[in-house]
């Protein structure tokens, strides 16, 4: 099981030594986060026993995760918006002209993670609504893995009913909700979801559209189904570990977008080979096969 990742106030970030910090924050609020924090901004890269704050999303933590594995510097991760869970992963995902890298190593762990709310203001409606959708992805798909205990997926059970309360926008009660569907996926594995998103998301162009978390939510409701569809284990684990299968549903099919789909259902017919091969293909919660492209490909999900 991965170490808690420590968990600082606001007030700790600010009182951290100006001679021995710096500060990379994404663009999006840097303003906000430059008014606040006595920092340095970043120039090259940190010297070995000082502590970098990063303030920006899971792209911008997870590079940050590798180059601290072999620095000899101290992270800490403020995220600007949940989803990713990267703030508490030993996880990281790397973009490659050839698609998705994923590695995992105890030395991506974090020092510390700090949750400052009030930058969710820095973050479009629509991406927050997204980000929901990476969290869901990530709390079911761990439910269903195939690497998941059953007292894992008790934990899950418990967070999937406190998330059904949660309504689909932007809400400091996500980061909570992300970070741990983040442990509980990197405790077992995702699936078909992120099959799909990594091999594809490097060939779609508009990445405000079709970035990691709006491909969550546009394929959590057509995923689930086909999981509901071509195997009973879906059905027993939620009836097993009483949540509302329903509910789950009805919250799947909200963040669904049949246009934002039909672009996404064109290149998984092209690209099935490959999403096949994605290791996260292959721990989906029921086994992925060739044929079942057609199921994709020919099914109205409104």
């Amino acid at each position: 099981m991965p170490t808690e990742v420590p968990v600082w106030s606001l007030d700790q970030l600010k009182r951290l030594r100006r001679e021995d910090t710096r500060l990379c924050v994404t663009p999006s609020c840097r303003d906000r986060v430059l008014a606040e924090l006595n920092i340095p901004v970043l120039d090259g890269l940190p010297a070995a026993g000082q502590t970098l704050v990063v303030a920006g999303g899971g792209a911008l933590m997870d590079q940050w995760k590798v180059k601290q594995g072999s620095g000899g510097f101290e992270l800490v991760c403020v995220p600007t918006i949940y989803g990713s869970g990267a703030e508490v992963s030993p996880i990281v995902v790397l973009n490659t002209p050839r698609g998705k890298q994923i590695e995992m190593d105890d030395r991506y762990m974090p020092h510390a993670r700090v949750y400052w709310p009030e930058l969710l203001a820095t973050v479009p409606m629509s991406q927050a609504r997204d980000a929901c959708g990476d969290v869901w992805s990530h709390a079911l798909e761990a439910f269903m893995s195939p690497l998941a205990e059953d007292g894992l997926r008790g934990e899950i059970a418990v967070l999937v009913s406190e998330m059904l309360d949660q309504p689909l926008q932007a809400d400091s009660a996500w980061f909570d909700f992300s970070a741990r569907a983040c442990t509980a996926q990197s405790r077992c594995s995702v699936g078909l979801i992120h099959g799909i998103a990594h091999s594809l998301e490097h060939l779609l162009n508009d990445s405000r559209q079709f970035g990691h978390a709006a491909l969550c939510a546009i394929l959590l409701w057509p995923v689930l189904r086909f999981n509901r569809e071509h195997a009973e284990k879906w059905t027993e684990l939620v009836s097993r570990f009483e949540v509302d299968e329903s509910a789950i549903e009805g919250c799947a099919r909200a963040l669904f977008d049949p246009e934002r789909f039909e672009p996404v259902r064109r290149l998984l017919g092209e690209h099935w080979k490959t999403i096949l091969r994605d290791p996260c293909t292959r721990t989906n919660g029921v086994l992925v096969r060739r044929g079942h492209a057609d199921y994709f490909l020919n099914t109205s999900f409104t």
